[in-house]
C-alpha cells in the first residue's frame, strides 16, 4: 500500500496532462482558495435547505449526497468571481492576494 499511492498519484498526474478538460480545470484551479474558504458554511447551508424542501427518503439522500457538492462549488465560485468583481479589495484580504 505504501508503494501504491505515489505511483497511482503519478499515473493520475500523467492522466491529467493529455486530459481534454485541462484548460478548464487550469482554470478553475484559480479558485481553489476561494472554494475551500467558502464551502463549509455554503455545505452546511444547503444541507439544511434540502433537509426542509426535500422528503427524507433513500433517492432524496442519494440525490443530495450527490449533488451539492457540485452546487456547494459552483456556488463558492460564482461568489468568488462577484467579490472579485464587486469587491476585489475585500476579496484580495479574504484570500490573502492569491488569484
Amino acid at each position: 500500500n505504501l508503494m501504491l499511492g505515489p505511483f497511482l498519484l503519478f499515473t493520475l498526474a500523467g492522466l491529467l496532462q493529455r486530459c481534454p478538460l485541462r484548460p478548464v480545470l487550469l482554470r478553475l484551479s484559480a479558485y481553489s482558495f476561494s472554494i475551500y474558504l467558502f464551502h463549509e458554511f455554503t455545505t452546511q447551508t444547503f444541507r439544511k435547505l434540502a433537509e426542509a424542501w426535500f422528503p427524507m427518503s433513500p433517492l432524496s439522500l442519494l440525490l443530495q449526497y450527490l449533488l451539492i457538492p457540485f452546487a456547494v462549488v459552483l456556488f463558492c465560485i460564482l461568489l468568488s468571481l462577484i467579490l472579485r468583481r464587486f469587491l476585489p479589495r475585500f476579496y484580495t484580504i479574504l484570500t490573502g492576494g492569491r488569484s
